[in-house]
């Protein structure tokens, strides 16, 4: 007989790097760690979530395009995790605040994170709370940012998943 803890011990402080794993351009990497992350307790995907959580939000806010991306993997990647769904509440003040940035692909990035929450029916709370301050991008002096933002918002209509 073992304990099973000396296993788990390890893996556990190494939670935070897998976390930040799911920022990698490869799929099959994203899908490893995701399995990976889907056979830990979920009091330790949170523990390490909450770890990461400036670090995402900081890679979100980078100026350079990479690392953003690398960024919304991984909150898409969360977001789609059964066990790791309800820590995206958290995420969400600092991702809307991405939307006030001169930057138009950190605002796309914003679009980007809302149109993988309206995949899962879970998020659609998230989403309706979150929509008077998404609808300020149709102001948007880029185009690229107002063409995303009207396709985002014709997909929640036709959804019919929020009040729009």
């Amino acid at each position: 007989m073992y304990n099973e803890d000396i296993f788990q011990r390890p893996i556990r402080r190494m939670l935070p790097q897998f976390v930040l794993l799911l920022s990698e351009p490869s799929k099959a990497v994203r899908n490893s760690v995701i399995h990976l992350l889907g056979l830990m307790d979920p009091g330790d995907l949170t523990w390490a979530v909450d770890l990461c959580h400036d670090s995402i939000i900081h890679q979100l806010r980078s100026p350079d395009v990479r690392t953003r991306i690398g960024s919304v993997h991984i909150l898409t990647e969360l977001a789609g995790t059964n066990k790791l769904s309800h820590m995206i509440q958290a995420f969400i003040p600092d991702v809307l605040s991405c939307i006030n940035t001169s930057d138009e692909e950190q605002r796309l990035s914003v679009i980007h994170i809302f149109q993988e929450l309206l995949k899962h029916e879970i998020f659609y709370p998230i989403v309706d709370q979150s929509l008077a301050q998404i609808i300020l991008l149709l102001a948007d002096d880029d185009w690229n940012v107002q063409n995303e933002i009207v396709d985002f918002l014709s997909s929640m209509a036709i959804e019919g998943c929020c009040s729009v």
